[in-house]
């Protein structure tokens, strides 16, 4: 939900509560993989101002079942697969002010990757 084309956006759930804010894991991922030349240091104005939900709004997480499977297709996101970086990702969005965080608890399956997306679901 939000991404660009899609027919459904979060703004139209806000008066219910929290809405997902798929945007926080990918952008957190590119961050910790380097991605364009990210670094850490340019998280210190994170969340609403790199265009996600108001804090207040955000039901955040660096993946979910969907994410870990491909379904959404960016190269960032980050899984239990990339521990190192992943457990980096998980501190840094339980120490930084935004959102309400959600973390996944998750278990191995045996992967089959085929032109980026993971066969075995």
């Amino acid at each position: 939900m939000g991404n660009k084309g899609e027919a459904v956006h979060a703004d139209e759930y806000l008066f219910i509560g929290r809405v997902t804010e798929f945007r926080h894991g990918i952008n957190v991922g590119a961050v910790m993989r380097r991605n364009g030349g990210r670094r850490l240091a340019y998280l210190w104005n994170y969340g609403e101002r790199w265009a996600e939900l108001r804090s207040r709004d955000a039901l955040v997480f660096i993946d979910n079942p969907d994410t870990q499977r491909g379904m959404l297709g960016y190269d960032s996101l980050l899984t239990f697969f990339d521990a190192d970086l992943y457990k980096m990702a998980n501190a840094f969005q339980l120490a930084w002010p935004y959102g309400h965080v959600r973390i996944m608890s998750s278990y191995y399956w045996p992967r089959r990757i085929v032109a980026g997306h993971d066969l075995v679901r």
